[in-house]
């Protein structure tokens, strides 16, 4: 049955509704209408005109003026928030974000003023004013609630330290008249703001450092924060410009492992389990995108050097150690400077009574550890060089966590019970500059007027998405379901690989066979077929095993098949050292089978990559007949079932390698079905008739809901069909009454 927003659209369409739009239909229509006019217009001719007219979405933009300075209509807002706060004996706490965002230098006419020229908020006109390449914008984001709202923009020509102190004072001024308690500040770690926080009261200095201002009117204290995505990006270019610092004990921080660990996965074909590609070695190509920093600096990459440095001894990663700890050190302390999820554990989950001593010992031992790194053996702290600015920034933020733990939850009548050290990061502000930016097609320098325009209307109910190519990504999910989304039936590839797909699948794997000339210059061409993975490659193998066991152990209905993937020490072939090194509880180690099957399907990838099929049209079709033909080659302990997703990660896309699994002529399963074909047993049957009965309440479930759907049908259409009746029998009394008085 219809209801809600649905219902509403129907009954408007068949002009049984007027009047006031409800709060989804105008969120959707003042989104479509943002991203697109044009499209607005198609849409709402297609559902007839059942959304509003676009003259009303344009009234419902005049109620925000939008123009430069403080936005009266915002601090209005958050003035209802504080009441609706105080009633639930609440007080609202949050943090004024500030950031720039470059516009385009052009003077446009807006109703008939010239728009473009600096403004503070005072409307002067006057051709003498520069014209404004910035707007400064400032937003308030929730630290006990779940809301952001920006309060003013202003378009600067450059602002000094003391202009922009005066514009935060102001600002705060204004928040506390609506009742707001601002309890942090926080922006980039540009030069300009470390002389903005000094201006304010503070002291942005590695000697006697001070992160906290007074508020200008109540004289609390207001903790400072440089936006942490924006100092470990800052970190990473240091540290990737240098080529090398130094910490306390002078054991060097090198640069260049990272480069060769890229180069050796690069050489080897698989991933270490990392991110790490070209990209990230070449980061001034893409300097701004906070994701590569932080996968470059990530637990992943050092356990990943660890491994390849300890356990497979590989001179080229040795002396590593004073690196690994650099890198293991930034990321818990950008994850802890990034926590956002109640439920996270480690160094991502919020700070609360029972952890905050992990925490504060653990950025005590930052402090220590960022104080002494130097640039140069025995030369000057970074914290003292030219390139202190994320470093000191890192400094910065832990001592204003300690300072708002101490003022916002150690009190027995505490604000809050944790502390989500996400709420005061920038990336709230950037994800609206990404929004604004999406007005103009995503156009990276809007004028001045499009900046006001974006404005108004951002303030005004809306579900827009900021870009997947942004700076930084929003936090929000929205999944897009495109045509040919619904996945394919498990039983597809068996049909695959018993059916002759075409003569040229028999020709390709003619040429894989017979043609030596085809692999002659690949070097596994000259390693016995046993030995054709490398150590590395098949630790690697066997820590994607694990997930391949993983999917078949949810899938598997079979208790005994299930059972026979369980790990067994003794029949191990290694120590699974990546597993190890990257398990935190939740990895599991893949049994014998699984693990021999899958160093198949990498092997075949490889020949068929060396005989130059891989990007052929029916590639996959080759990799499982190539492995099919290797399964004979070993002997496997039980073939149970199917593996359906062995990932095999290559540069240029991934491949989904499927490789039956059959069960022993000996052995009699429920729900296995066998069959041999060509000398190999090559059937599995997942959907047999025998399992159509585990199904019979999904199906019982089914059916109920296709009656519910038939039967609220027809009551919608009894409904409409009296409606119109009533409407007709009021039509009818109405001309009656008129003809009377005629």
């Amino acid at each position: 049955m219809f209801d809600g927003p649905a219902l509403e659209m129907l009954l408007r369409a068949s002009g049984l509704k007027k009047g006031k739009y409800a709060p989804e239909l105008r969120s959707f229509a003042l989104t479509l209408h943002f991203y697109s006019k044009k499209a607005y217009v198609y849409v709402r001719k297609v559902f007839k005109t059942c959304f509003p007219h676009t003259s009303t979405v344009k009234k419902w933009y005049q109620v925000v003026d939008g123009s430069p300075g403080f936005t009266k209509e915002a601090l209005e807002v958050l003035k209802c928030k504080a009441v609706e706060a105080s009633q639930r004996n609440r007080q609202l706490v949050c943090c004024l974000i500030i950031d720039e965002m470059s516009i385009r230098r052009q003077t446009e006419l807006d109703n008939g003023k010239l728009c473009g020229y600096v403004d503070y908020g005072t409307d002067l006109e006057s051709p003498e004013l520069p014209i404004a390449n910035s707007a400064l914008t400032f937003m308030v984001n929730a630290v006990n609630g779940n809301w952001k709202i920006p309060i003013a923009y202003f378009l600067i020509d450059g602002l000094n330290a003391i202009e922009r102190t005066n514009l935060i004072k102001i600002a705060l001024e204004c928040l506390h008249e609506t009742g707001i308690k601002v309890v942090a500040l926080t922006f980039d770690g540009l030069l300009c703001n470390f002389k903005v926080g000094n201006e304010l009261g503070a002291r942005l200095e590695a000697v006697n450092l001070k992160s906290t201002f007074p508020h200008p009117i109540t004289g609390e204290d207001v903790c400072i924060f440089l936006d942490p995505c924006h100092c470990l990006k800052l970190v990473r270019n240091t540290l990737g410009s240098k080529g090398s610092m130094f910490d306390a004990n002078n054991q060097i921080i090198d640069w260049s492992y990272v480069v060769k660990l890229e180069k050796f996965q690069q050489d080897e074909g698989l991933l270490a389990a990392t991110k790490i590609r070209n990209r990230h070695i070449q980061w001034y190509n893409e300097k701004m995108k906070v994701k590569l920093a932080a996968q470059t600096l990530s637990e992943s990459v050092a356990n990943a050097l660890d491994w390849l440095a300890n356990d497979f001894k590989k001179a080229e990663f040795k002396g590593c150690d004073a690196t690994v700890r650099f890198i293991r050190l930034f990321d818990k302390l950008f994850d802890s400077l990034n926590s956002r999820n109640l439920l996270s554990k480690g160094f991502k989950s919020p700070i609360k009574m029972d952890n905050a001593k992990t925490f504060f010992d653990f950025y005590n031992e930052c402090d220590l550890y960022l104080r002494n790194l130097t640039i140069s053996k025995d030369g000057i702290n970074v914290v003292s060089s030219k390139w202190r600015t994320g470093f000191l920034g890192f400094l910065i933020c832990i001592e204003s966590v300690k300072g708002l733990y101490k003022s916002l939850i150690e009190p027995d009548e505490s604000a809050l019970s944790f502390l989500m050290t996400y709420k005061f990061s920038q990336d709230h502000l950037e994800t609206f500059f990404s929004m604004i930016r999406s007005r103009g097609g995503y156009n990276n320098n809007p004028s001045a007027k499009q900046f006001k325009a974006a404005y108004k209307q951002l303030l005004v109910r809306h579900e827009i998405a900021s870009s997947e190519n942004a700076n930084c990504i929003s936090l929000s999910k929205i999944n897009i379901l495109s045509v040919g989304s619904q996945g394919k039936s498990k039983n597809n590839f068996v049909q695959n690989i018993n059916h002759d797909n075409d003569r040229r699948l028999s020709d390709d794997l003619q040429i894989i066979d017979n043609s030596e000339a085809a692999t002659s210059d690949h070097a596994y061409s000259k390693i016995p077929s046993s030995k054709i993975l490398s150590e590395y490659v098949e630790d690697v193998v066997a820590y994607i095993s694990g997930f391949v066991q993983r999917k078949l152990i949810s899938a598997i209905k079979c208790e005994e098949c299930s059972d026979a993937l369980i790990y067994d020490e003794n029949s191990a072939e290694n120590s699974y050292h990546l597993i190890n090194r990257k398990n935190k509880g939740g990895l599991i180690k893949p049994s014998k089978d699984v693990y021999q099957l899958c160093k198949i399907g990498e092997k075949s990838f490889r020949i068929i990559q060396a005989a130059g099929k891989i990007t052929s049209k029916n590639v996959l079709e080759l990799l499982i007949a190539d492995s099919m033909r290797k399964i004979n080659d070993y002997c496997f302990l039980y073939l149970c079932y199917v593996i359906s997703c062995i990932f095999v990660n290559k540069p240029s896309f991934s491949i989904i390698l499927r490789v039956g699994l059959f069960a022993p002529y000996t052995t009699e399963r429920p729900f296995c079905n066998t069959g041999a074909r060509s000398g190999i047993v090559c059937m599995v049957n997942t959907r047999s008739q025998t399992k159509m009965a585990d199904n019979a309440d999904l199906l019982a479930l089914l059916a109920e809901m296709k009656k519910s759907m038939e039967k609220g049908q027809e009551e919608m259409k009894d409904r409409m069909e009296k409606g119109q009746e009533g409407m007709k029998e009021e039509m009818r009394k109405g001309q009656e009454g008129m003809k009377e008085e005629m």
